[in-house]
Order: structure tokens, then sequence, then C-alpha cells
């Protein structure tokens, strides 16, 4: 009976079998292991810590990111957006806030590789942008939370396109990410009250 309700267990949480069950259970138990409870993601430092302290739990808390996210990349997922990139006639980039400080940082990064992003959400004009897009083209959506209705509506208008999207996010149940062709996800460490966005 136990054997039973285990098998029962583990559909009901979208494994195919006791085997996939196992493997993401390691894999996640050691992804565990390099988080550290001693840094708050949100509020990494006080105001009246002295700047060595300080200095190190910045450098705790960017290693300790760079660890988490290294653990849990999949690199077929990035080969494949890479080549869906490289193939795009256009690749539209959408972000909100500090991530357009990511983004225009990627873009730096992309034309001196000689690949062209555009920011379509500069000037919060993403919704006109995402109408004039074409089965060509891709989207790439940066958002921590996934949380911004104007995406959600860009993201039915490329849907309807067949625009290949792509997201990279914090939260894997947004409507974004659930509909996308190829979402990374990163882990959501941060709470919505922070001081700034040191860890996403």
């Amino acid at each position: 009976m136990i054997i039973w309700d285990l098998r029962l267990g583990v559909a009901r949480i979208r494994f195919s079998g006791f085997r996939d069950f196992k493997i993401a259970f390691v894999k996640e138990a050691e992804n565990q292991k390099l988080i550290s409870n001693s840094i708050d993601y949100s509020f990494p430092f006080q105001i009246n810590e002295p700047a060595d302290r300080i200095a190190q739990n910045m450098y705790s808390l960017f290693k300790e990111c760079m660890d988490i996210v290294h653990s849990r990349l999949d690199v077929q997922v990035l080969d494949d957006i890479a080549k869906i990139i490289r193939s795009s006639q256009r690749t539209f980039m959408f972000g909100i806030g500090d991530t357009q400080l990511t983004i225009r940082s990627f873009i730096n990064k992309c034309i001196k590789i000689n690949i062209f992003p555009i920011l379509a959400s500069e000037n919060m004009e993403q919704y006109p942008i995402s109408k004039q897009m074409t089965y060509e083209d891709c989207a790439f959506f940066i958002t921590y939370s996934g949380k911004w209705e104007s995406f959600d509506t860009c993201m039915r208008e490329l849907l309807h396109k067949n625009v290949k999207v792509i997201v990279l996010t914090g939260n894997p149940d947004c409507f974004i990410a659930r509909y996308c062709h190829y979402c990374i996800t990163v882990p959501d460490m941060e709470k919505d009250a922070k001081i700034a966005t040191f860890y996403s």
C-alpha cells in the first residue's frame, strides 16, 4: 500500500515515475547545499555595519548567486536560445525598471558579436512594438517577478503572431513563462520589500 501511495504522489507532482522524481529530488537537495541562510538577499547589509562586513556580505551574495544559477542552468536550453537569437531577423528585449540596466548590458555584449537586439520596453512602448513583430522575430522578456500586465498583453499578441518567445524569470508560474518557447528560471530569493535588486 505504501508503494502505491508513493506512485500516486509522484504522478500528482508531474513526474513520469519514481526514477525521475528521485533524480529531481537529489538535484534539488544538492542545490540547497549552495544556499547560505546567513545571507539576506533582500537586505544584505544594514546601515550601521562596518565597511569590511558589508564587502564580505556582498561578495558572499554575488558568489552564492552565481553558484546557484550555474547549478540550475540547462546548457542545451542555452544553446537553443542562442540559435534562436542568432537566426531571428530581429530580437526585441523586454524589461522594466532595474532589469533594463541588465538588458542594456546584454545588448552591449551582443553588439560586440554583431547581434543588434532592440530594447522594446524603452519609453514603455512594448505593446506597439509587439504589434509590429513577425514570426521571423524573437522576443526576450527578462522579469524577476513576471508580474507586469503589459508583458502579458504583449505575450498574447506575440502568441497570435507565432513569434518565438524567451523568458528569463524568477517566477516560472507567471503568464509569460507558461506560454513561452524557452524559459530560464532563476531561484526566487528576494522578498517584495528590499533595499535594491542585489540578487536579481
